[in-house]
């Protein structure tokens, strides 16, 4: 039989045998689709229903544990009165109110240092962090955002202030000298308690006197040299645990999957490790060795140099 196919409906003879037997083929099909598409729809919006019921309670639960925490460090306060103040403030929260659930690093630095923070940014990447659990501009795999200074500062403000963000500060002479980062350090100080933020630096002299917080500190550089060795490994697995277990609270209150952390581990004395013949770096996780190696013991030497230089050239200058 000839072709029925044409460029347009119009032509074709609708009482055609075949054109009827059509219309009845397709019309089976397609109510059956649209019934499907119907399930499907409802199926998905219980689906929908179920997570956003999920990430509140988990959001709130989160932000009871925050509440908890924070009135550990309330003076004066036995452990009854405790108690009854965190469940006062969580029941605030019962109605309408969901708390934050963006949980944040904010990697505050100067590029001039980029080589430590680009170790601890793609080891956490590595561990399953993800990018918008980021704010950190020297990042190579991002930097368009970045580019309009002002813009950089509005963004700035908006992720520092945020309550949800755990701020790491890495701090040396070039930091100082950044309009910006000095920025980051103020706002930082002035919104946060003592503990809800990482400081590293350089070294001690390097460090602004305003953001110490006599707890997660610490100095890499020794001798100008920076090593893994054996306090700068257990300082590194403590302040990279402790910035998995924020992002974990986030994730928490979105019902997502969580990032393992690094085990902990016991590095034997240095006389035990003698007498077996081992070295600090046999018992250190792998993949820090590893990007500990790529991103810092390979780029140290230029870094170094150039660090070293300006820091010749101020002492000159001044």
């Amino acid at each position: 039989m000839p072709d029925i196919a044409t460029s347009n409906r119009q032509n074709l003879d609708e009482h055609d045998p075949r054109v009827l037997l059509l219309v009845e083929i397709v019309k089976k099909v397609v109510t059956n689709l649209i019934g499907k598409r119907t399930d499907l729809a409802e199926k998905i919006k219980r689906q929908q229903d179920n997570l956003l019921a999920r990430q509140n309670d988990n959001a709130k639960k989160q932000f009871t544990k925050e509440v908890e925490s924070e009135v550990e460090n309330f003076p004066g306060l036995n452990e009854s009165q405790k108690s009854t103040l965190t469940t006062i403030v969580a029941n605030k929260i019962k109605g309408d109110v969901v708390p934050k659930s963006d949980y944040i690093v904010f990697i505050s630095h100067s590029r001039e240092d980029k080589i430590i923070t680009d170790f601890i940014y793609h080891i956490l990447k590595h561990k399953g962090a993800k990018d918008s659990e980021f704010f950190y501009t020297s990042r190579d795999d991002n930097v368009d955002q970045y580019e309009n200074p002002e813009s950089l500062a509005v963004q700035i403000k908006q992720n520092i202030l945020k309550d949800n963000v755990l701020l790491l500060y890495l701090t040396s002479n070039a930091y100082k000298a950044s309009e910006f980062c000095m920025f980051e350090g103020g706002a930082g100080w002035a919104t946060r308690s003592v503990g809800e933020y990482i400081v590293l630096s350089l070294t001690y002299p390097e460090m602004p006197k305003f953001i110490t917080n006599g707890k997660l500190e610490f100095c890499f550089e020794k001798n100008k040299d920076i090593p893994l060795d054996r306090s700068t490994y257990l300082f590194v697995l403590k302040m990279l645990n402790k910035i998995i277990r924020h992002l974990n609270a986030g994730r928490h209150a979105n019902a997502e999957n969580e990032i393992s952390e690094f085990a902990e581990s016991t590095i034997p004395s240095d006389l035990e490790l003698s007498k077996q013949k081992q070295l600090v770096t046999d018992f250190m996780d792998n993949d820090i060795k590893e990007y500990w190696d790529f991103y810092i013991t390979k780029k140290l030497q230029p870094y170094m140099d150039k660090r070293h230089k300006l820091e010749y050239d101020r002492n000159n200058d001044k």
